[in-house]
């Protein structure tokens, strides 16, 4: 089961960050705050990615030898993972609040926008790599 839905989750991660971009993107350029896109983001997140960490701490691969760099990144990538889900849980409230006001967050805090989205491409990228590290 963990090669499946460790496939599973590596791919569908792919889709939620085109997602996360596609909202981002839409919010800073245009003033559109994609509810629906961003609501099925979280929604998957929370309830196949956590699941799928928790997974991986209860029942870790066994078989496996971890290169040295896979079991020095492993720890740091579910931590980032984490704050990344609470990050854009806190982006898209702060972006809707802000929404309500007629005023764009993600432009109003360049800095804030665009360190969330090089710190997700982090987390994603370290989360791709330790994938094909393990599995391929």
């Amino acid at each position: 089961m963990g090669f499946a839905f460790s496939t599973f989750s590596a791919i569908t991660e792919l889709i939620v960050t085109a997602a996360v971009f596609t909202y981002l993107w839409q919010g800073w350029r245009n003033d559109r705050l994609l509810t629906g896109l961003i609501t099925g983001a979280l929604v998957y997140e929370i309830a196949v990615n956590v699941a799928y960490m928790t997974f991986r701490i209860i029942s870790p691969p066994t078989t496996h030898v971890y290169p040295g760099w896979v079991e020095a990144v492993l720890p740091w990538h579910g931590i980032l993972s984490l704050l990344m889900l609470l990050g854009l849980i806190g982006l898209v409230i702060e972006a809707h609040r802000f929404g309500k006001r007629g005023e764009n967050v993600l432009r109003l805090r360049p800095r804030t926008t665009l360190g969330f989205a090089l710190l997700w491409t982090v987390s994603i990228v370290s989360g791709e790599l330790i994938y094909i590290a393990t599995y391929l």
